[in-house]
This record gives structure tokens, sequence and C-alpha cells, in this order.
């Protein structure tokens, strides 16, 4: 039984001179599949016993009686974002029902409610008489409504292009076009950026038997970007490291 209905039941019971002060509250009948449909008003239905002060449990029985009550159960908080429900959606030119998909996503996915977490309990309106193609994007203002009529508003974005992930490179060049890795890093060079390469195989290795020592203070590795530029690598007195750009040695 949940806490705050017990403790409704027995301020109910106990401090409204319903009941004298022998009546305990034994269960309640059928509260949870009530009281589970939503907000609002429901009746429901105690038992309980009378239980005299000089009453012999090895030689008497309770005497039950039933009763009922009414149980408000109020909302005043309006429907909220669901925080896993972006309010920027990304989709593909590629990907014809982006609309149609957006929206069923909206209606059944983007809001969480205290009246119950069911689609049918949240009334979601907006303006649904609007196109949107390729490099295109649209916003849409969501009217919500809950069962207890507390409404919000929220203005929802879906982006379409020929950038699947967002990071700013075009799907048709982009080495790895579903997760976002604007930077584009794929060490071994095999057309797949690092984000999704399942398998980085990086060639060209020098190999040392033992440890490589630099020892001359403050000096380091240095490593070239894909870029082009150059960045040495020290460490710091602490052990952790630093790169400072620096010229690239004569590749001759």
């Amino acid at each position: 039984m949940s806490t705050s209905i017990q403790a409704w039941v027995d301020n109910y019971t106990n401090n409204s001179n319903n009941y004298n002060s022998t009546c305990n509250v034994s269960w309640l009948v059928d509260w949870e599949s009530q009281v589970g449909v939503g907000c609002g008003q429901f009746e429901i239905s105690f038992e309980l016993s009378e239980i005299p002060d000089d009453f012999d449990p090895f030689s008497e029985c309770f005497q039950f009686e039933t009763t009922s009550a009414f149980l408000t159960i109020e909302d005043n908080s309006p429907p909220t974002l669901s925080p896993d429900f972006p309010v920027v959606t990304y989709a593909s030119c590629s990907d014809m029902s982006n609309k149609s998909t957006w929206l069923s996503q909206i209606e059944n996915m983007a809001f969480q409610d205290n009246c119950g977490s069911d689609p049918s309990s949240i009334s979601v309106l907006y303006d649904s008489n609007f196109s949107i193609g390729c490099d295109d994007s649209v916003a849409v203002i969501f009217n919500v409504t809950d069962l207890c009529d507390n409404d919000s508003q929220f203005i929802l974005s879906l982006v379409v292009d020929n950038d699947s992930d967002g990071d700013g490179v075009d799907d048709d060049i982009d080495n790895c076009p579903e997760v976002a890795n604007s930077g584009q890093e794929d060490i071994d060079n095999d057309g797949i950026g690092n984000a999704c390469d399942l398998n980085n195989e990086v060639v060209g290795i020098a190999s040392f038997a033992d440890h490589l020592y630099v020892d001359k203070e403050y000096s380091g590795i240095i490593m070239k970007a894909q870029n082009g530029s150059c960045w040495a690598i020290t460490v710091n007195n602490n052990g952790s490291l630093s790169t400072v750009s620096v010229d690239c040695p004569d590749d001759n």
C-alpha cells in the first residue's frame, strides 16, 4: 500500500470523527486499480474492524464493517518534455518519411505527465499543414494538455539535410555518416572514421623491444595531424601530457 494513500486513510478515519478510536483500517478495496487511471476524485472502500478495549482474540471474532470515502488525486503540474527527447531532430534526405515519423514519435514519446504515462492521457495539438524537403528545416508549436487541464507549449524542430549525424560534414564525404565525428579522424586511413570503425589496423608501426627514453628536459614526441600541422607531446611534472604547436621537421 502506498505510504501517502495509507496516511490519507489514517487521517480520514482517525481525525474526522467518522469512527471512534477503536476503529482500525485493515485494508483498502481495489484502491490501486482505481487510483491508477489518473487524476480526479475516486470513491474508495475501507474495511474497518471494531476492536473493543476488552477484546479477547481467543474467544471473540472481529466485527467487520465496510464503508466508503472519497479520495481526490490532484495534479497541478503541466506536461513536460521527456528528458530523452531532443528539441531538435536531425533527419537524412534519403528518408522520405521523416515528417510523419517525427510527428508520430512526438505524439507517443515526447511528453510525460503526472496524470499518467500512457500517451492517451495527454492531448497533443499542432498544425501539421507543412511540408519539408532536403536541406530544409521547420519549427512546430505543440500545445500539450493533460487530464487535469494543465497545459504547456513546446517548440520542437526538424532539420532535414544531407548530414544524417549533424556533425557538419555531408553524408557523401562523411567517413562515418551515422555517428557524429566532425574531425573525421581515421587513424588507419581505411576510409572509415574512428568513431564507427570496429577494426582500426594501424600500419607503418616502428616497434621497440624496450622503452623509448627521451632524456632531454621539456622534450617529447612530434606528431603530424591530418591537416598537416605538427604537435609536440610533452610530459608535465605531475605526469599529465601537454601538446604545443611546432614547425614540422623537414620531411627530407
